[in-house]
């Protein structure tokens, strides 16, 4: 279970490939990415504006790992999980998770597979 202070979002993909792209970003840099995606001042940030910025970030992400994989393939909507919740993928398994490091702050992207039985 996430910690009350990640912020989750995801992008499924569909087609030739099945799974998802899970990104895990702490509060702290959520509040950073949105106050620079929307130019807010700082601690300005909406939960609405979270959640935009979450969902963009996932779905560039994403469109980028789709041009890798077998096509033809499409991207779902961005889901977000906020502060605490999960999300869950039915039927797949973790087949990559990436860390990395922005603004000096960790965060995460796992890849999921769907179970082709």
């Amino acid at each position: 279970m996430p910690s009350a202070k990640m912020f989750l979002g995801s992008v499924q993909i569909t087609g030739e490939w099945n799974g998802a792209i899970m990104l895990s970003l702490p509060s702290t840099l959520v509040n950073t990415l949105t106050e620079k995606m929307f130019s807010l001042e700082s601690g300005k940030a909406s939960i609405e504006e979270k959640k935009d910025a979450i969902g963009e970030m996932v779905n560039m992400i994403g469109g980028n790992i789709k041009a890798l994989l077998p096509q033809p393939c499409a991207l779902s909507a961005p889901l977000m999980a906020l502060e605490g919740d999960t999300l869950h993928f039915p039927s797949t398994k973790m087949v990559t998770h990436c860390k990395f490091e922005c603004a000096g702050k960790p965060f995460a992207l796992s890849l999921y597979e769907q179970d082709p039985s």
